[in-house]
């Protein structure tokens, strides 16, 4: 994998210096900077930080190398280099665990929608069934409390559940999309 031989960084910024724009604009770390400027990393740690001057020969270096850096053009966004064989297979298992990860979900969201209606309309029985009950069954009132807190507690825990689940889902169909998009093929599963 080629990012494995670029550093951590993000690019340059307006307060670096000129020895971390250089490491930046080239994705190298102090280690690999101080080997290419012939000083220790300690001594590139130190001129970053300006407690130290690097050799006159480093600074010159580093003096060349910074005007070409800096009017390199940004990079575009051109067509994207053809997908490798083993690129094609990874966003092809990828697909595929996408429509693994759907099903579920969806099993989940029936789920849930189906215990908040059946949640509401517990509340909109409720004082129907309390009203036809006989004043003197207790046992039977205790219960209709119950479900009548069980219909609560569900709208209350579960009210949001739907829609993070539909957003779950719509990130796995533009995940898809955009997949088969790379992969120059627009045929879509649901």
């Amino acid at each position: 994998m080629a990012s494995q031989h670029f550093s951590h960084q993000r690019g340059p910024a307006p307060s670096h210096g000129i020895e971390q724009t250089v490491r930046a604009c080239l994705g190298l770390t102090q280690l690999e900077l101080a080997m290419l400027l012939n000083v220790s990393r300690g001594t590139l740690a130190m001129a970053e930080l300006g407690r130290r001057d690097l050799p006159p020969a480093a600074t010159a270096l580093l003096a060349q190398l910074l005007p070409t850096l800096l009017a390199a053009p940004p990079p575009t966004s051109a067509a994207p280099a053809p997908l490798t064989p083993e690129q094609r297979d990874e966003l092809d298992l990828r697909r595929q665990a996408i429509g693994l990860e759907e099903y579920p979900l969806r099993q989940q969201l029936k789920r849930v929608q189906t215990r908040l209606l059946q949640a509401r309309q517990r509340q909109l029985a409720e004082p129907v069934l309390r009203a036809a009950l006989p004043p003197t069954d207790t046992r039977a009132h205790r219960k209709l409390s119950r479900l009548a807190e069980d219909a609560e507690a569900c709208l209350r825990t579960e009210s949001a559940a739907p829609a993070l689940l539909e957003l779950r889902l719509r990130v796995l169909a533009f995940e898809r999309a955009e997949i088969n998009r790379l992969l120059g093929n627009e045929v879509t599963s649901s």
